[in-house]
This record gives structure tokens, C-alpha cells and sequence, in this order.
């Protein structure tokens, strides 16, 4: 993302997660550098979050990243709606 060092930006993003996976240990989301425990590793309806980010010297730190893990290595799909990156 194109932004300057030093400020503040607010990342909105609107997932879900799709999985046939019902119990054990949960899943995780990371947006942002925000991590979310989505429960006992099920899918999760459409979410909405938002983190805020400082912007890095180098371009190179500035990308908004998402992952979706477990430490089951179940199959599930992270679906991404939208994402919005403005100035606070």
C-alpha cells in the first residue's frame, strides 16, 4: 500500500471463512496485524474488522497481508469482501 512514514491508517476489511472442519483448536485470522481466534475451527459468517497500522519506512513492511491458519492443517477458504485503507 502507497502511504507515508510515520502516519496512521485504518484498514476495514469484510471476511469469512469457509470450512467443513467443526471442533478442535481454532482457526485464526491475522488482518493488519490484528489477530482474531475464530472459535473451535467452524466457518465464520460475513465479519467486519478493522485495525489501524502505522505506516514503515520501507515499502517493503507496507502491505496488508491476510492468513488463515491452524495447527489441525484443515482445508477451509478465506473469502474477502472489501477492503478499505484510509488516513486517521
Amino acid at each position: 500500500m502507497a502511504c507515508e512514514a510515520g502516519k496512521q491508517y485504518r484498514i476495514v476489511v469484510k471476511y469469512s471463512v469457509v470450512s467443513s472442519y467443526t471442533n478442535g483448536n481454532p482457526w485464526s485470522v491475522a488482518v493488519g496485524g490484528t489477530t482474531v481466534t475464530l472459535g473451535a475451527g467452524a466457518s465464520v459468517a460475513w465479519t467486519q474488522q478493522s485495525a489501524v497500522v502505522t505506516c514503515a519506512a520501507s515499502s517493503a513492511d507496507n502491505l496488508v497481508k491476510f492468513s488463515l491458519s491452524s495447527n489441525n492443517n484443515r482445508a477451509a477458504r478465506l473469502l474477502v469482501d472489501f477492503v478499505t485503507v484510509t488516513p486517521v
